[in-house]
């Protein structure tokens, strides 16, 4: 089982993450999206902030619970997938967010379009399952916890050859939903 100590020795932290709030915060972004999340999200916020992974052409960007767009990032990814559900149900055979036990956005790998979601059972939302939506390859679903997919994802161990160079995290906000 990773934890936050291997994803900081396999790609260390920034040394000043940005959006990397405290308790306080992590209960009012749940009450304010209607869930309880993972605990390893406040942990990925706190330890690396809103920013990137980066290995030269592949890319995945976290989203951080502390980062402000976060709410209108989720509730935007959400949207569209709804959209397209609603207009391919049998490419995409899953509830969303906001809908009960939903999809619930969290990454973006930009190097292939593709996002990363987690099904979250409400009643324990530790154990989950997180969906790989590979654009060229369809879905693909992952029985881990949120960092043993991310330790695995960057190291090359789900799609392989996807980081070409040295992972680095590069802060970054997070990109308004209208851009």
């Amino acid at each position: 089982m990773s934890t936050i100590r291997d994803l900081t020795e396999l790609v260390p932290p920034p040394a000043k993450p940005l959006f990397a709030d405290d308790e306080n915060s992590w209960a009012a972004v749940q009450k304010r999206l209607g869930v309880r999340l993972p605990a390893e999200m406040a942990h990925f916020g706190r330890t690396y902030g809103s920013g990137r992974f980066d290995g030269g052409a592949g890319r995945l960007q976290i989203y951080n619970p502390f980062d402000p767009l976060y709410e209108a990032v989720v509730r935007s990814v959400s949207d569209v997938y709804l959209g397209l559900r609603e207009d391919s149900p049998h490419w995409l055979p899953y509830d969303f967010y906001p809908e009960p036990g939903g999809l619930f956005p969290i990454a973006y790998a930009d190097g292939r379009g593709t996002m990363v979601f987690l099904l979250m059972d409400p009643a324990t939302p530790e154990k989950h399952v997180v969906v790989y939506d590979d654009r060229w390859d369809g879905i693909a679903e992952y029985p881990q916890r949120m960092f043993d997919f991310l330790f695995d994802f960057l190291g090359n161990r789900i799609e392989e050859h996807y980081f070409r160079e040295q992972i680095r995290f590069v802060p970054e906000r997070h990109y308004a939903p209208e851009q």
